[in-house]
């Protein structure tokens, strides 16, 4: 909605464009993923709200898939409603807050992005080294946010490779490197 009503605000910083939003009333809130999203582990897929602190899941490694656990969730709220960006690929749908990091590769390599910022023909990273390339992205009101936090801070949500962390409110980019490190301790 807020790029469709012009909201949105272009940041430009070192190597990188970020969109802020200049509303008061959507997504720049949350980061998180709805809970019927499907979470890869060694059990099969698994609903996001069905996921616990402990749990064994699916992460994406050098060497393709590694076990990682969830260590705690930022946000676990399965009453919450909020804009969710839809992002169709050729192998799917992934369904995220405008703000979390999803992985796409580029000439300089695999890097982080808003969800809310992916466009037709960027290209997601999948679990087995494979990627998929976006068709579409669309909005649309969705409930439940659940945010689990990895060892490794990856997670496998709907078949893409997605990083456990968002962009923050006001800040122009939170990579997800300096994301990771600065939960770490958890």
């Amino acid at each position: 909605k807020c790029f469709d009503e012009g909201y949105m605000q272009r940041l430009t910083g070192y190597a990188r464009t970020a969109f802020q939003c200049a509303c008061d009333h959507c997504c720049a809130t949350t980061s998180c993923f709805p809970g019927d999203a499907e979470v890869l582990t060694p059990l099969g897929p698994v609903p996001m709200g069905e996921l616990e602190v402990g749990q064994e899941v699916f992460v994406s490694g050098g060497d393709g898939l590694q076990v990682d656990k969830v260590l705690a969730f930022l946000h676990r709220d399965p009453d919450a409603h909020s804009l969710m960006v839809h992002v169709v690929h050729q192998n799917g749908i992934l369904v995220a807050t405008p703000n979390h990091l999803i992985f796409v590769t580029t000439p300089m390599g695999r890097v982080d992005k808003p969800a809310g910022q992916l466009r037709h023909g960027e290209v997601l990273v999948l679990p087995d080294g494979k990627t998929s390339a976006v068709t579409a992205v669309k909005r649309k009101q969705g409930g439940g946010f659940f945010a689990p936090v990895t060892t490794s801070g990856l997670l496998v949500v709907d078949g893409v490779v997605v990083s456990s962390y968002a962009t923050v409110p006001g800040a122009r980019w939170l990579r997800h490197e300096l994301a990771h490190a600065a939960v770490a301790p958890l």
